[in-house]
């Protein structure tokens, strides 16, 4: 279902029958998967390649693959694909924003449908850490479907008193850094380009929810980084690093 979004929302951005983006996505493909394959071999991937087993059984993201469950290389590979297709039609900054909110939104309607049904958790704009812990129940979601390894979510600047001023003061720094997502070889690939949009699923994801809870992001980045590691030629990137400044609505 992941892909499935992806291809919607790039299909409507780009003003194309989603069956035409699906089949020029597919056209490509084999092109592609050569060059992930050399990145992992030569490139900055080096010796660490993907999981040989299934990695992603959840129906978040099933869509182009035949089997019931998605290998990590299929799944990266046909993001990659559709994402290239963003990229190259270079659309402007205006449209590359439409085009993430577009899908964070699917993508959290999604999860607000499969989601097991429980109490909602009260979210209220003047507890910022309570929408902060929305996002976390989100990040173990994702973890839970395969799609993160794992994650950290640093909340250390959150203050609900100085939020709830709704001024200046309230401006807060929110960290994640998503460990092992199972978009991240097409996500390096495709940040090499200018102009390049990101195939990573959880950044969307989160400015939704946050967004959906009256939080405003101000400003994001995201870094390509990895464990720490003695030597550093074995450097190899295997971790994204998310930082969101947030204020009120």
């Amino acid at each position: 279902e992941m892909i499935d979004a992806a291809r919607e929302k790039i299909a409507i951005a780009l003003g194309r029958q989603e069956s035409d983006v699906a089949a020029d996505a597919r056209t490509r493909l084999p092109r592609l998967r050569l060059e992930m394959e050399r990145a992992l071999v030569t490139g900055a991937f080096g010796r660490d390649g993907y999981a040989e087993a299934p990695v992603l059984s959840s129906k978040f993201t099933q869509g182009g693959a035949t089997a019931s469950s998605m290998d990590e290389f299929s799944f990266d590979l046909q993001l990659y694909a559709l994402f290239s297709l963003a990229s190259e039609a270079r659309l402007p900054r205006a449209s590359q924003n439409a085009l993430e909110a577009a899908l964070g939104e699917e993508l959290l309607e999604m999860q607000r449908r499969d989601a097991a049904p429980a109490t909602p958790t009260p979210f209220t704009e003047e507890e910022l850490s309570s929408v902060v812990g929305g996002c976390e129940h989100l990040l173990q979601s994702l973890e839970k479907s395969g799609y993160l390894e794992s994650f950290q979510l640093d909340a250390s600047d959150v203050d609900d008193a100085l939020w709830g001023q709704r001024s200046e003061m309230s401006v807060t720094r929110l960290s994640v850094t998503l460990i092992g997502p199972a978009s991240l070889r097409g996500a390096l690939l495709l940040n090499s380009s200018a102009n390049a949009l990101s195939s990573e699923l959880a950044s969307p994801l989160l400015k939704a929810f946050l967004r959906a809870n009256g939080v405003v992001v101000k400003e994001s980045s995201a870094f390509f980084v990895d464990k720490y590691r003695d030597n550093p030629f074995e450097y190899r990137p295997s971790q994204i690093l998310l930082e969101l400044t947030l204020v009120p609505s």
